[in-house]
């Protein structure tokens, strides 16, 4: 059985002529507030004619007023009051807020940010991730190339672009045969002494000068093209920019910054930074083994290369470059041993000491370029 709402409280009156303070008993009806003042006079407001000054935040009294610029003034501190105004006189409850409403009202507000946050969340780690991949499936080849070409221009300075032999593109042209590429692969030499390569999407392979030094194989050096041309082949690239467009399309609409053409462009300038997640790398790293295979070249030399990296992880910054995006664990050094050690085709030479030495020096002519360090 429900109570009755509460219908007399005790409240202060002020008529707006004179300062003096009047006790009153206040009596609600359904239609109007009937105060009593001590003196036996009655006063009724209709509610149609009360305006709320106060009591909708948390510790303020009720305060009603009626009238124009001087207007009569009720103050009732019961925490309770306004809320049974709106119980007794329901035709006119939106005339009257009380702070649990208030409260209430901001719980749903943060409840309802709360369940945003999370929808936009769950979009953002399972839907768009899913779209992206379905997208770039179907990407003409011209798209990725044109992409990967703005990756390299923004990543890379043409200044220190060096000439390659053709070895290197003998043995990159290896590769992509064995794994039936539907991408054209480039070779960028870039006379850096960092250690350090990436894939930009379209075929674009970008390789520094440190890296050739450190090299001491070309199956070392196929190893990391492998698995760079993986990420090529995967789209993991190209996945990446597509999961970021409609993040920074929602930014850009809400700082009239540049359209569509502009957010590509912004998302395909972190992929020279990018750091692929735990699955991309290992996905990278299996097909690539199976690409060495494949290309009958010697799959340990990938374990060899990465193997001396992990080694001398503490000669900062020379080798932090490419381990920064590139992370290794002694577990994944060994989960890539196992798969060189399935290997079963018997390997053949990539090129000859002589090539190999022209490709290890192929910056030599450039002379010595100061170190930058992308880490």
């Amino acid at each position: 059985m429900h109570s009755s709402p509460r219908t007399d409280w005790e409240g202060t009156y002020f008529d707006g002529r004179v300062a003096e303070r009047h006790t009153v008993t206040v009596t609600l009806t359904a239609a109007s507030l009937r105060i009593e003042r001590a003196d036996g006079r009655t006063i009724l407001w209709s509610y149609g004619e009360v305006r709320q000054a106060q009591g909708a935040r948390p510790g303020e009294p009720a305060r009603l007023e009626r009238g124009g610029d001087e207007p009569e003034v009720l103050v009732v501190d019961d925490p309770d009051f306004l809320g049974a105004i709106r119980d007794v006189a329901p035709h006119y409850r939106d005339r009257f807020t009380d702070a649990s409403r208030r409260r209430a009202r901001t719980r749903a507000v943060v409840a309802g940010v709360a369940a945003a946050v999370a929808a936009a969340g769950a979009v953002y780690v399972w839907i768009i991730p899913l779209l992206a991949a379905r997208v770039a499936a179907r990407l003409p080849v011209t798209w990725e190339e044109s992409l990967g070409r703005r990756v390299v221009a923004e990543m890379v300075d043409s200044t220190a672009i060096c000439p390659h032999p053709a070895a290197l593109d003998r043995l990159v042209g290896r590769l992509a045969a064995a794994a039936d590429a539907r991408y054209a692969f480039r070779v960028t030499v870039v006379s850096d002494s960092i250690v350090n390569a990436f894939a930009a999407p379209g075929g674009y392979l970008v390789v520094y000068r440190g890296l050739l030094e450190l090299a001491e194989t070309p199956e070392e050096l196929a190893g990391v093209l492998a698995h760079e041309m993986q990420h090529v082949l995967l789209q993991h690239g190209t996945q990446a920019v597509l999961r970021e467009i409609p993040l920074r399309l929602m930014v850009a609409a809400v700082t009239a910054d540049a359209g569509l053409a502009g957010q590509v462009a912004g998302a395909a300038a972190t992929l020279g930074s990018l750091r692929y997640g735990r699955q991309a790398e290992e996905e990278a790293d299996r097909e690539g083994m199976r690409m060495l295979q494949r290309a009958r070249v010697d799959p340990r030399g990938m374990v060899t290369f990465f193997g001396r990296l992990q080694e001398r992880v503490g000669d900062v910054p020379r080798v932090a470059a490419y381990l920064s995006t590139h992370p290794r664990t002694e577990a994944r050094i060994a989960r890539l041993e196992g798969l060189a050690a399935a290997a079963t085709d018997a390997a053949e030479p990539l090129i000859d000491a002589e090539a190999w030495e022209d490709v290890r020096r192929a910056c030599a002519a450039s002379g010595p370029v100061e170190p930058r360090f992308r880490l």
